[in-house]
């Protein structure tokens, strides 16, 4: 029934976490829900940051052919291929001088239960 995949499209963005997955489950699970859910995010009726790197990955790999240069051009706005860019912001990082009893102080002043 597709519009049963408008309707998982409709109201997942107010879905709590569980039912999120099982909504998700089934857009994944078929391939016109596949479409559905592509042509979604495209008209911008879903956010495209409701799905982690795996699910996009999942999408692409059910994907219908026609449908996945779509995909990977989520995939890419997602990801930075250059890895030497990669490994340098963090290398950056890594030289940067921290102070853990400061760190500790912030840890238990916002994270940690009172």
């Amino acid at each position: 029934d597709p519009s049963f995949a408008e309707w998982v499209v409709e109201h997942y963005p107010g879905a709590g976490l569980e039912f999120r997955q099982a909504m998700w489950q089934s857009l994944r699970s078929h391939p016109r829900r596949v479409e559905t859910l592509i042509r979604a995010v495209e008209a911008e009726r879903l956010s495209l940051s409701s799905f982690d790197a795996v699910q996009l990955q999942s999408i692409r790999d059910s994907t219908p052919t026609e449908l996945r240069s779509i995909v990977d051009r989520w995939i890419d706005s997602r990801v930075d291929r250059d890895r030497q860019t990669v490994v340098d912001r963090y290398a950056q990082s890594l030289s940067t001088h921290f102070d853990p009893q400061r760190g500790k102080a912030l840890f238990l002043q916002s994270c940690a239960p009172s």
